[in-house]
């Protein structure tokens, strides 16, 4: 490692510790705002802080790096971003049934079903009065209105990918197509969103760079989305100290990734029996077995390499003049540390989960 490539690295802990220590205590403030009593959940308090960091290195892309950086601005915005999400996975939850999240109850099992949803509910609307109240004094008057804009279409596409994850059928279960128009509705639009958000925070609109950090985080939300399906079928001790119990939507028939891969991969006289063995937990083993047969493990992080390297491809297209060169150097090692993070889940490496959480 080079000394620019050592300055990069200093450089991208230091702007995302800066930036998470502020986040944390806005998010605090943001929640003891709401009044509620469901706020001292542990909950509500642990993560991964993925989105909100998006929402940084959005707001990071014209900032320079030799100025001082006022990552209060932002972190005020990611509160919405990461309140959107802690309404979703809380409604996930009770929906799967599931009894702890990241080894701590569930806000439905701490109280109960009504009051986990009417707060899923104030956290949703409290995002929206948010990001208004944040952008209503920003030079740029017409960001505000598109600002809202994207915030509420993000949350109707992330209702919309669960009503048709809900609803899916066993047959939709092997259609890749299916899959990845459920991911890119529930999980991408968020994540996609939380780098344009940022970068909007920055007072700055471009349509061409918009667009290709639409690309970029778009590609990372599906990193992150086909890595977490891989989870129960490589490490499900893991899923197990997170949940509570051993639960994959597998058994659910819900959306995972791992099966249109299994499915399309396998041998002709595979396929009847995997469609008959899916959505069904007594069938596990069985369905381990096919995944292992398969290697579809490797052929999904095959891709994730593809699309690691795809991403890399769109910030060298990016002109220097439009950004600060240290975003540059520093974003992809964003992209590498998602990955490993990611990785060190699959391969039960709990040293690896400390060192890579993004809190």
């Amino acid at each position: 490692m080079n000394v620019y490539d050592k300055y990069s690295k200093l450089l991208f802990e230091d702007y995302e510790t800066s930036f998470l220590k502020v986040f944390n205590a806005e998010w605090t403030n943001f929640i003891h705002n709401l009044q509620l009593e469901y706020g001292n959940s542990k909950q509500i308090h642990i993560g991964n802080r993925l989105r909100p960091t998006l929402c940084c290195w959005g707001y990071l892309y014209n900032k320079d790096p030799f100025s001082e950086i006022d990552f209060s601005s932002i972190a005020k915005v990611a509160v919405s971003v990461e309140a959107i999400h802690k309404a979703s996975v809380i409604i996930d939850d009770i929906i799967d049934g599931d009894e702890k999240r990241r080894g701590e109850k569930c806000l439905h099992v701490e109280y109960s079903n009504d009051e986990a949803t009417f707060f899923s509910v104030c956290l949703l609307v409290a995002s929206i009065k948010n990001i208004n109240e944040q952008f209503a004094n920003k030079k740029v008057v017409s960001l505000r209105e598109e600002v809202v804009s994207v915030l509420c279409n993000t949350i109707v596409e992330m209702c919309t990918g669960a009503l048709k994850e809900i609803t899916i059928s066993n047959k939709d279960m092997i259609d890749i197509r299916q899959i990845n128009e459920i991911i890119s509705l529930e999980t991408v639009a968020l994540l996609r969103n939380s780098l344009l958000l940022g970068y909007w925070t920055a007072e700055t609109s471009n349509p061409a760079i918009e667009s290709t950090l639409k690309m970029v985080g778009e590609k990372c939300a599906y990193i992150f989305q086909v890595m977490n399906d891989l989870e129960p079928f490589c490490n499900p001790d893991y899923i197990e100290s997170h949940k509570g119990k051993m639960n994959s939507d597998c058994f659910r028939s819900r959306k995972s990734i791992v099966i249109p891969y299994l499915y399309a991969n396998a041998q002709k006289k595979d396929k009847e029996y995997i469609k008959s063995i899916i959505g069904a937990e007594s069938n596990w083993e069985e369905l381990l077995r096919m995944f292992q047969k398969y290697a579809v493990r490797r052929l999904i992080l095959d891709e994730v390499d593809e699309i690691k390297n795809s991403i890399y491809g769109l910030l060298s297209n990016i002109e220097s003049g439009s950004t600060n060169l240290m975003w540059l150097e520093c974003f992809p090692i964003f992209v590498s540390k998602l990955i490993s993070y990611c990785e060190s889940i699959l391969d039960g490496t709990p040293n690896e989960w400390q060192q890579y959480r993004f809190i």
